[in-house]
């Protein structure tokens, strides 16, 4: 019985309905229904979004990182290198010591 109750006192809070029947009202809260989710949607925004120079400073890399990128380069030169002159060196017909073996 008290669920009931309050099945029905929902049920009459949720469906109640007031007639707003001054046009000038019913403006003014027609426009209010349309701006509220833009203004506050706006100010949430602001709120949220992060400082770009924040954000710049995050994505720096670290003093290992850029080391340990330097050392990848440098490998990834020195194994182009080694590449080229492979391939030179097939292309004119000598042989390398490594390809004696």
């Amino acid at each position: 019985m008290v669920f009931a109750a309050m099945d029905r006192l929902k049920h009459r809070i949720h469906n109640f309905r007031m007639p707003i029947k001054n046009k000038r009202v019913l403006f003014a809260v027609k426009t209010l229904y349309f701006f509220t989710p833009i203004v506050l949607g706006t100010l949430v925004m602001q709120v949220v979004t992060p400082d770009p120079a924040e954000m710049r400073r995050r994505f720096e890399p670290t003093e290992e990182a850029l080391r340990v990128t330097e050392a990848q380069k440098a490998h990834l030169r020195a194994t182009l290198l080694a590449a080229e002159a492979a391939a030179a060196a097939a292309s004119s017909g000598t042989t390398t010591e490594r390809d004696r073996t």
